[in-house]
């Protein structure tokens, strides 16, 4: 259902008016559902962007802050493609494993462990 309203302005607009008058709720969104919006250009483009902003916690920062101790933790890399190929390759690809589905995370090993836990958070 979500893919055919996303498909149409019209419908977008729609549902952009019931979010927004609390009519209707965008709880059942997936990530990928939620991602695919904030790829919409055009005229909705301003819409969706402040519908977005709305949907991150004022206090983001207490979020990360509350699980940084996470980060102390024995690093354990076979453990961790396996909890990958459970929890993760549904959407996500990484060395030949997983599917294209959800955004590219190929720059995970790039990223330092503070900002790698702020995107899994987010």
């Amino acid at each position: 259902m979500f893919q055919a309203i996303r498909s149409r302005p019209e419908r977008m607009a729609r549902w952009l008016d019931a979010i927004e008058s609390g009519s209707i709720t965008d709880k059942g969104l997936d990530a990928s559902q939620i991602q695919s919006l904030a790829q919409i250009a055009g005229e909705l483009q301003p819409r969706i962007a402040k519908w977005l902003a709305g949907r991150v916690r004022s206090d983001r920062s207490a979020v990360v802050q509350q699980y940084l101790s996470c980060l102390e933790l024995k690093v354990d890399m076979s453990r961790g493609k396996e909890l990958f190929a459970k929890q993760c390759a549904a959407c996500h690809r990484i060395d030949g494993v997983g599917s294209n589905v959800g955004p590219d995370i190929s720059d995970s090993r790039t990223q330092t462990a503070q900002q790698l836990l702020a995107s899994i958070l987010d």
